[in-house]
This record gives structure tokens, sequence and C-alpha cells, in this order.
């Protein structure tokens, strides 16, 4: 139960990595797709530009630091914005307790 919890606690901790990521495996698959050779295909090079990304977290809470400004550019494992996560620690702390409490029975 313990790794369960710990678990929990890294994912809500990494969601601005995992956003992050995905818009680069999204991007990756869009690359991979368009250099494959079919027939009858045309090829053409130039400048591709984001029209508009949706960025959005998996928990809600209070944004304490956003470390972008729009047209920056980002890499994987950037940390974008820091949510308030007390709400998550607390809770974390409780489930620990119950389990501590658990296992001295």
């Amino acid at each position: 139960m313990r790794k369960t919890m710990k678990k929990e606690f890294i994912k809500l901790s990494l969601i601005n990595s995992t956003t992050v990521a995905a818009i680069f495996v999204a991007a990756s698959m869009f690359s991979f797709g368009c250099n494959s050779k079919h027939e009858g295909a045309i090829e053409s090079s130039g400048i591709l530009e984001a029209v508009e990304v949706n960025v959005a977290s998996k928990v809600s809470g209070q944004l304490l630091r956003l470390n972008i400004r729009e047209g920056d550019i980002v890499a994987k494992g950037d940390t974008i914005a820091l949510i308030d996560n007390e709400t998550q620690q607390l809770i974390l702390q409780q489930m620990q307790a119950g389990v501590d409490l658990a296992d001295a029975q």
C-alpha cells in the first residue's frame, strides 16, 4: 500500500514533465509520419510553427509560479509551472499515518 501511495505522489510531482514529454512525443510522431515515403507524395522543406498548444494539468491548485512566457522554447524536463501541492501533501501524510497505524496493529 505504501508503494502505491508513493507512486501516486511521484505522479503528482512529475505532471509538468509528463505534459512537456507528451508534447515532444506527439511532435516526434508527426515528424516520423512526415518523413515516410509514400508513392505520389510531394516533399517540401520549410518552417512549421505551432499556432496554438494547449497545456493542462491533471491536478487542480493555485499556481505558485509560471516559469515561461508565450513564445518561450521549452525542452523535455523543463518545469513550466509550479502548482501548490500542500493539499496533496496533507492527504499523503494522512494516508501514511493510516498505513503506519495499520502496520502497528
